[in-house]
Parts: C-alpha cells; structure tokens; sequence
C-alpha cells in the first residue's frame, strides 16, 4: 500500500517566488553598476552684451558740448525703446549738472525713413539764459539721439507742434549731428 503524500504547495511557491526575486534583484543591481553616471554640463551664466553710446550734453558754463560714454539699458528690443533710453539718461545728466531743474519732463521719439522726430517738453528750454545756451540744449538731444546710427536728421518738435523759434533761437526743419558747434 502506497502512502499518499500530502505537500502543501504554497510554501514551496513562496519559497521559488523568493528565491527568483533574490535572483533577478541582484542581476538589476549588476547591471545598474555597469551604468556610467549621467553628468550634466555646466551652464555658464547667460552674459548679456551692453551697449554703449556716446551722450552729449553742454558743460556748466553751456559754452561748448561734452560727451560721456554711457551704457544703454538690458532688454530694449525697438529702436524706439533705446532712443528713449538715451532721452531718460540725457534729461538725468541734464539735471545732476543743473542745467535743466529736477522734475517730470514728458518727451517722445519717432522713427520714419531715417528721420528721427523728437517731441520735447518746452519747460526744457525754458531755462536756457541765452541763444548759445538754447543751441547747446538742442545740440545735446541732436547728437545723442543720431549717435547710435538710428537715423540721418532729427525734426525737432515742442510739446507735439512744429515751432518756429524757441526762446531765443530760430529752429531748422531739421538737423544733423553737429558735434563741433
């Protein structure tokens, strides 16, 4: 007479089950040794180019023009936007030499055909003490605006309107950069 064996399989099932993941866990952690380490690259630090311009502006005395290198602001994408940039910065170097007082001047620039309009605020000539000194204040917005090469002229415009003459001088229709006035 043959005995039956009774074997309760689970455990085994268990035990083959343990057995093949001890198995195929250690065959990953070789093969994850055989992997070489993913290295980044290095990023450098974004440099942005700065621009710089000549900006020109009369001396205290407002007997001859004087110019100073400045350094346009980041991000300006139109040509508008650093014309305006060269106004602020002017009006500000205007101001710290007193020749202009400290408040809100409004001002706008307009490109057409290489044709610059700038339309200034009166109040800025409005402290001029003669001719000379009027022609020096022109000249220094002049010449600020067509350094960069923007454009050839400048049509000169006084709170948005064509004016004939200023306090003490006659305007042109238009001007060109003159730096030796």
């Amino acid at each position: 007479m043959a005995r039956k064996l009774k074997i309760n399989l689970y455990p085994w099932i268990v035990l083959v089950l343990i057995g093949v993941t001890f198995y195929y866990n250690d065959k990953l952690d070789k093969e994850s040794e055989i992997i070489n380490e993913i290295t980044l690259p290095n990023l450098e630090q974004l440099q942005s180019t700065l621009y710089a311009t000549p900006l020109y502006y009369p001396n205290r005395g407002g007997t001859k023009l004087i110019s100073t290198e400045i350094t346009l602001s980041e991000n300006l994408t139109t040509t508008e936007s650093i014309l305006k940039d060269i106004l602020s910065k002017l009006i500000l170097k205007l101001e710290a030499d007193k020749l202009i007082p400290k408040q809100l001047y409004s001002y706008e620039v307009y490109l057409k055909d290489r044709t610059l309009y700038l339309d200034l605020d009166p109040k800025i000539f409005s402290y001029a003490k003669n001719a000379q000194q009027e022609l020096y204040l022109v000249y220094s917005f002049v010449d600020s605006v067509l350094a960069p090469g923007g454009g050839d002229e400048v049509v000169l415009l006084i709170g948005g309107k064509t004016k004939k003459s200023l306090n003490f001088i006659t305007l042109s229709k238009s001007y060109k950069m003159n730096t030796n006035i």
